[in-house]
């Protein structure tokens, strides 16, 4: 069916932005005109009506069985294959934008700065990061590398990503949340896909993936991607010089036989990166692969059992920085069954083992002591979902119980209630712990001049306060409302060496409302409020991380049965501690579909100007326009 989505910037602060107003005032007359166009689109305008959206099976929140989006006991968004395929994102970090409460500022051409409730940076804290299960934090600085984080955009399934604290399931480091990329199942792609397309800013973007059938039970694919980004550009308009080029290959095998389910997949990456130092002009190499194997069983439809072996490897040679080599095991155990009735329980078992070796260039005044270290981590969980009463009240209690090298034992317990208040209106509250535990840069980094690091740093703990609220009006229009209170203690300061003597309170409102406004139109519009305040006044560098207010509309018009008009509109508040004003992102793409196996398509990003600043301050990002042909038999 047919699906469309608009995204509008609910930003007010429009004093001294003549040019961008005009933006806005075009982008509402656009949304009118489509409004009140009469098409006779068929009933299949969109894969999902409101209906099957709200029940929606997601398994973030409580890692076991599915449950529906609609009882979900937090805070949660899922990013649809609809959404994939019609709002233009060639990148995981851009197709994040799309979710309310997460703030996405693109540093240059190949680095982003992610994270959901305030407290963003470039290597972010906070935010727990999955592929398939595979966790792709990296505990070297506390983050994620964006730069080698891709995957064919056709092959993903759904993106599930919590704001709020996950610890209870994923363990220490999702603190402000968890993003979960899930991608399908190799039955689900099958024949040939080739795609490409050519921009201004996405210089190139081609894939080419083959799904076969190896026996009635299994399948697999096999895929191939290059991509290619432009310069951004200084403040002054001169190139930044931070062009690189992307290349990836892999593989994903499934067998589905019976009650018994087997995934094998993998993948390899190699980067080539040109790196502007603002020193000297250099060429960082980044290379690396991962070999992931899953097991799954099920005893019963209320009982399963899941065995999973990931080994990941990274290679990151910067010339002008140091070598960094990093390979990482990982065991992991669940199982989910009903002890009695009333009740859905899962627990689990993990091993993580990780070792690293860091040797900077002989230039470089700084070093790591030991410059090989391995890390060992273990942990168990178990949650409860009790049914307090029948389609009704649900009550989800829960730990888990880590042990790590830098700060020994740690708990994360958390309580979530979802009360279904009646059909289609779903109240939920929830008080979590989650901690933060410390990274190899901040307890190992040494150097001639000063005091880099401290080994005895404790591990940063949240106590957060959720409440939200789902609310479907009738099979048109919907909302999903989250507000949250955050406690702070022990964080881990940006100086030399970094030490525990901040605290910091958090607060905020998210808010989506999705509305189907005619047959052939839909409309989603986001809005977040937040605001940190950080203890003592010389952690301010805590605050002003993130805008304190966001606003977004899509829009997903369909002309015809062959044509499709996707545009959004998007909005962001000044960023303080970065001294980046705020500013407006425009798309606008059509997409023609002449057979049923051909698409074309058309997109212009960042229209409201030439270039503006993210995050960071120093590269800009461009006005880019690209086409695309995709091809599948």
């Amino acid at each position: 069916m047919l699906h469309r989505k608009w995204t509008l910037s609910l930003g007010l602060n429009l004093k001294g932005r003549f040019a961008r107003m005009q933006t806005l005032v075009c982008c509402v007359l656009i949304v009118g005109l489509c409004a009140g166009t009469q098409v006779n689109a068929d009933e299949d305008f969109a894969e999902m009506d409101l209906d099957d959206l709200m029940n929606v099976e997601v398994s973030s929140v409580t890692k076991g069985k599915g449950m529906k989006l609609s009882d979900a006991p937090g805070a949660i968004t899922v990013i649809s294959e609809e959404d994939i395929e019609r709002t233009g994102h060639q990148s995981l970090p851009e197709l994040l934008r799309l979710v309310p409460g997460l703030h996405v500022g693109r540093i240059d051409a190949n680095n982003w700065a992610i994270s959901a409730r305030g407290f963003n940076a470039q290597y972010n804290k906070y935010m727990l990061v999955m592929m398939d299960g595979r966790s792709i934090y990296t505990p070297l600085f506390s983050g994620v590398f964006w730069d080698v984080q891709d995957t064919v955009m056709e092959d993903l399934k759904s993106v599930e990503v919590i704001r709020g604290p996950g610890g209870t399931l994923w363990g220490a480091n999702a603190v402000n949340g968890v993003i979960n990329f899930t991608t399908k199942d190799a039955k689900d792609t099958q024949g040939v896909l080739f795609s490409t397309s050519a921009g201004t800013e996405d210089l190139n973007n081609t894939v080419m993936r083959y799904g076969g059938k190896i026996n009635d039970n299994a399948h697999f694919r096999i895929y191939g991607k290059y991509q290619m980004f432009d310069d951004t550009k200084t403040p002054a308009g001169n190139e930044y010089d931070d062009e690189f080029k992307r290349t990836k290959t892999g593989f994903r095998i499934d067998n589905q036989a019976g009650s018994d389910h087997l995934t094998l997949q993998g993948d390899w990456y190699y980067v080539d990166m040109d790196a502007d130092d603002n020193a000297n002009n250099g060429t960082n190499v980044l290379r690396g692969g991962n070999l992931l194997a899953r097991w799954s069983h099920d005893f019963s439809e209320d009982s399963n059992l899941q065995l999973q072996f990931y080994y990941d490897h990274v290679v990151r040679k910067d010339e002008a920085l140091n070598d960094l080599e990093a390979n990482s095991l990982d065991f992991d155990l669940q199982h989910s069954f009903v002890p009695a009735e009333g009740h859905s329980m899962i627990w689990g078992l993990n091993y993580h083992w990780r070792r690293d070796t860091i040797i900077p260039l002989p230039t470089n005044f700084f070093d790591f002591t030991p410059r090989a270290k391995a890390d060992n981590t273990f942990s168990a969980f178990i949650q409860d979902t009790m049914t307090l009463s029948p389609d009704k009240l649900f009550f989800t209690i829960g730990t888990k119980i880590e042990h790590n090298e830098y700060t020994q034992f740690e708990f994360q317990p958390s309580a979530r209630l979802s009360w279904r208040v009646k059909e289609g209106q779903t109240f939920w509250g929830a008080i979590s712990r989650a901690v933060r535990t410390p990274s190899r840069l901040e307890t190992a980094l040494t150097s001639t001049f000063l005091n880099f690091s401290n080994p005895n740093l404790r591990s940063t703990d949240v106590l957060a306060y959720e409440a939200g609220y789902r609310i479907s009006f009738n099979e048109h229009l919907s909302l999903d409302m989250a507000s949250y209170i955050n406690k702070y203690e022990d964080l881990a300061s940006t100086g030399f060496p970094p030490d525990n003597n901040q605290h910091a309170e958090s607060y905020g409102f998210e808010a989506s409302a999705t509305w189907q406004a005619a047959d052939n139109l839909k409309l989603i519009a986001n809005y977040t409020f937040q605001n940190v305040e950080a203890h003592p006044a010389a952690g301010a560098s805590q605050e002003g991380t993130s805008p304190r207010n966001q606003a977004s509309i899509r829009a997903y018009y369909d002309l015809s049965d062959q044509f499709e008009l996707n545009t959004a509109l998007y909005w962001y508040d000044n960023v303080p501690a970065q001294n980046i004003p705020s500013y407006f992102r425009y798309d606008l793409g059509l997409t023609w579909k002449p057979k049923d196996n051909v698409e074309l398509t058309v997109w212009g990003q960042n229209l409201t100007d030439d270039q503006h600043p993210e995050y960071g301050a120093v590269a800009e990002i461009e006005r880019g326009v690209y086409g695309k042909v995709t091809i599948t038999f």
